[in-house]
């Protein structure tokens, strides 16, 4: 067992033995990232879900559920907008702004990832039109490949 894997297991024995749900919600940050890496979106999404059923709301739970909230859709929508899905990743980031106090830094984080989506879905488009134009200024042979 790697490092990293030993630590998620002794983290959530621990949250689970001490009844820390949001600690354990907390921890399945890491393996949607793993399957985001792996380009497995769909379980990501999935396990960012699951993640939604171990919150608990209580006045004293660490970390506050507000903040487990705002990395849930701050994730979810990252996994939208490393897809390409523009739209659902800003609809979450807007959902995530609803769980940031406007002072912290997870509420500047998440502000400057609903800018990002707009400014990502431009720079898309833009390289779909330069690919597009690039492919018939070729086939008439006036240019060469793209690198």
């Amino acid at each position: 067992m790697a490092g990293s894997e030993l630590w998620e297991a002794r983290a959530l024995t621990a949250a689970v033995i001490n009844g820390e749900r949001n600690v354990a919600a907390g921890l399945l940050l890491s393996n949607a990232f793993r399957l985001i890496d792996s380009g497995d979106h769909a379980a990501s999404r999935a396990v960012l879900l699951e993640q939604l059923r171990l919150l608990d709301n209580g006045p004293t739970t660490r970390p506050n559920v507000d903040v487990v909230r705002r990395m849930h859709y701050e994730k979810l929508g990252y996994s939208y907008l490393i897809e390409g899905d523009f739209e659902d990743a800003e609809r979450l980031y807007e959902q995530a702004l609803q769980y940031s106090p406007s002072a912290s830094r997870g509420s500047l984080k998440v502000r400057g990832a609903v800018f990002l989506c707009p400014l990502s879905r431009c720079g898309w488009e833009a390289v779909g039109r330069t690919q597009r134009l690039h492919e018939r200024h070729r086939n008439r042979g006036q240019v060469g490949t793209l690198p």
